[in-house]
């Protein structure tokens, strides 16, 4: 029979991480095990994860709920079926208000099927002969820190900037921009935006306006989430492509979606592998290459395009242990060996 259970781990940020939602310094991570009460040696293991102020489902009892689905799949024939069976009835398991718990028995179920070798896919990337595409993200902050941000990625090599927009003054913001294509014009260096939502209806547009003049490859979520009727309006005049995360994160019916010049769907951490790929299969467009834990890097390896990663620099990178392999980002980032809890 298959048994679950968890382990929480807190990631300590290296900077006070700033977003239009307010600041980081910390968050939780929750790791969790599965495998056969009949061969307990070999384990899958799988991650979810949340953001305060982002994700749907980062609610205060999360720990709770994330124990009581444990125990229900160990008390109940959920823990009886297959792995393969067990991975299809995740939908009946665990309801769509909770995304990233859907993710986590996702991924901890296929790296059991794999073999518990803390491998999701087998990809160039998973066995170590190659990496991934990323971009360098520049976090929200004063402006003389984000020009260290940006000075510092540029002397490391990015030729992609993503850059958090939103907290600080406007025009504070574009001349950061400013500062970046004196410098590089847009066929050397790609720059994208992420607004977080921070963005009112009434004066996106006009923002948008002003930000089309740095050649950005697009901007992402520049209004709230659930402002159906004027995220298709910005999606249809936006003179910069718009890619929508926290609007597309608990959607589950694709006729309520209304693709714009550019679509990005929320990442599959958020929202859980069948659910992205659902949303994929019946609408044409692309999984956005972002990712909020570990585990979602090994599906973006099999995605072909610069990923909206770039958060490795927040929490200290210290030696990988208990998911074995440190050339994968599949381990925990620092010296605390697991003790599983319930």
């Amino acid at each position: 029979m298959l048994r679950f259970d968890y382990q929480r781990h807190t990631l300590r940020f290296t900077f006070v991480a700033g977003t239009s939602r307010g600041v980081l310094t910390e968050k939780d991570t929750y790791f969790l095990r599965v495998y056969d009460d009949q061969s307990p040696d070999m384990q899958g293991w799988g991650e979810c994860s949340t953001l305060p102020g982002l994700s749907i489902d980062h609610v205060p009892n999360y720990e709770a709920v994330l124990g009581d689905f444990c125990e229900i799949s160990n008390k109940t024939a959920f823990g009886a079926q297959s792995i393969k069976e067990a991975f299809e009835a995740i939908p009946e398991l665990i309801p769509n208000a909770y995304p990233s718990i859907v993710f986590g028995f996702e991924t901890a179920l296929l790296d059991l099927a794999n073999g518990g070798r803390r491998v999701l896919f087998d990809t160039p990337f998973a066995r170590g002969e190659a990496g991934i595409a990323i971009n360098g993200l520049v976090w929200m902050g004063e402006p003389a820190f984000m020009k260290k941000q940006i000075d510092e990625k540029l002397a490391q090599g990015y030729t992609t900037l993503k850059l958090k927009i939103g907290a600080i003054d406007f025009a504070q913001e574009c001349a950061l921009l400013a500062y970046i294509r004196e410098h590089f014009p847009p066929e050397r260096i790609t720059l994208r935006v992420d607004a977080n939502g921070a963005f009112r209806p009434d004066e996106a547009m006009r923002k948008l306006e002003k930000l089309a003049a740095f050649g950005l490859h697009s901007i992402e979520q520049p209004i709230a989430a659930g402002q159906w009727v004027a995220s298709r309006e910005l999606c249809a005049r936006s003179p910069v492509p718009v890619a929508l995360d926290e609007e597309l994160t608990a959607v589950r019916h694709p006729e309520t979606v209304a693709a714009g010049r550019f679509c990005a769907l929320p990442r599959v951490d958020r929202t859980g592998r069948n659910a992205a790929h659902r949303l994929v299969d019946d609408l044409g467009v692309g999984i956005e290459r972002g990712a909020e834990c570990h585990c979602a890097v090994h599906g973006l390896a099999r995605q072909p395009a610069a990923a909206g990663l770039g958060n490795g620099a927040i929490v200290p990178q210290q030696r990988a242990v208990a998911f074995g392999n440190p050339q994968r980002i599949f381990a925990l980032q620092s010296d605390e060996k697991l003790g599983l809890g319930s």
